[in-house]
């Protein structure tokens, strides 16, 4: 351990493992490994009650939906890979069934803590695109066209409600590009405990 913290333990792992050459035949284990990190991460924190469809379409009227960007989860972390690792990872918790093959096939990962516990959902590539461009404070314009540059028929409608249903973001706001400030458009949920 280079850290004094024992929640950050293990955040190198992942970089580590190729190093070793008892993995070399092993590919995926360093992006196992690195779910296994954000798992533990986001269990960490607690989530908190999801932004409304009401304070977004009012957000949305005053400021501009183009403009809004988005406060996500604090709970709420995105990996690919190109291994199955959500079945690897599964799989090595215990989960019944047939181990997983091991060939190449992309993933898109969206790990997050809620109130009914860790969640570990596989998204489509232009629905990682989306919310993980949200996460990394992108505005929704700018999340729309780098989702549409991953599957030309991205439906925006159909991804922000589902974002909305799924509670990822807290807040939105506007961001201002000539001092960089951000102006909140909705107030801060309360943590669910």
């Amino acid at each position: 351990p280079k850290d004094p913290c024992i929640a950050v333990y293990g955040a190198a792992m992942p970089d580590f493992i190729p190093s070793l050459e008892s993995c070399a035949d092993h590919p995926y284990l360093p992006d196992t490994a690195r779910l296994e990190w954000l798992a533990a991460q986001v269990c960490l924190e607690d989530s908190a009650v999801g932004l409304s469809a009401d304070l977004l379409s009012e957000a949305a009227r005053v400021h501009g939906a183009d403009n809004l960007s988005f406060t996500a989860q604090v709970s709420l972390a995105y990996l690919t890979s190109q291994y199955p690792i959500d079945k690897i990872w599964e799989f090595a918790r215990g989960s019944k069934g047939e181990p997983p093959a091991l060939n190449q096939c992309q993933v898109y990962l969206e790990i997050a803590n809620s109130k009914e516990g860790l969640r570990i959902r596989a998204l489509d590539e232009a629905r990682f695109v989306f919310r993980s461009s949200l996460h990394a404070h992108a505005n929704l314009a700018q999340a729309a066209d780098a989702a549409c540059a991953a599957d030309p028929l991205f439906d925006l409608t159909s991804a922000l409600r589902s974002a909305l249903a799924d509670g990822i973001f807290m807040d939105c706001y506007k961001q201002t590009t000539k001092s960089k400030e951000a102006t909140t458009c909705c107030s801060p949920r309360s943590p669910v405990y």
